[in-house]
């Protein structure tokens, strides 16, 4: 069953602060743990939702039931590209993007999403918008595919499933692909290419002795 998606949305174009400062959200303050959250994205920012709106509401017009306000964080790129990490509930917010590109027609944002199930299968996928369209769609369901995906994301993702190959001396699957590109440091959320060796030794296990 998927549970919830998980989204690296990157946002490109003349003037991604704008994008940023029209779509950041209050800081949210968890109801159980009582940690407080800065919130990057935030869909009342781009679709309202009317005072008692339902999850059928917010499926129809946002495209999820939910978008979790408590796991967001944020990457600048030299080249001046945004990237934003969010979750949702199960769907993705298809319609919130499609909004979203309508307010800055000259930007582009692209969504990379991955479906996390409690079976241990992932589904990566990349949606392109640009002013109300979506342009691009690219559903993949191959190791090879996955592996484009990803690599299509950055050159930090491309290096790190190089060096898990090298340390496996064999390619990665599908699952390994996932674990080992969207995996982060979460003591160091700013530096997601600081711990190579770290994510590689758990996933691949340690490096043989010389």
């Amino acid at each position: 069953m998927n549970l919830n998606e998980n989204h690296q949305l990157i946002v490109t174009g003349p003037d991604v602060d704008s994008v940023l400062n029209a779509i950041k959200g209050e800081p949210f303050t968890h109801p159980d743990y009582h940690t407080v959250h800065d919130v990057h994205i935030d869909p009342q920012r781009i679709i309202p939702a009317p005072e008692g709106a339902d999850d059928a509401w917010r499926l129809e017009h946002w495209g999820t039931r939910q978008v979790l306000l408590d796991s967001q964080r944020i990457t600048r790129r030299e080249t001046g590209r945004v990237d934003i990490y969010f979750s949702t509930f199960r769907t993705t917010p298809t319609l919130l993007l499609l909004k979203l590109s309508t307010m800055f027609p000259d930007h582009v944002f692209a969504l990379f999403s991955v479906e996390d199930c409690d079976d241990g299968y992932v589904t990566p996928s990349k949606l392109t918008f640009t002013n109300g369209h979506e342009v691009e769609r690219v559903d993949s369901g191959t190791e090879t595919e996955l592996q484009h995906v990803y690599a299509a994301i950055d050159d930090e993702a491309t290096r790190r499933l190089k060096l898990y190959e090298e340390r496996k001396g064999a390619k990665a699957t599908m699952q390994e692909t996932y674990e080992m590109v969207a995996a982060y440091d979460t003591n160091k959320p700013e530096r997601p290419d600081t711990f190579d060796g770290e994510v590689v030794d758990r996933i691949a296990g340690p490096a043989p002795s010389p």
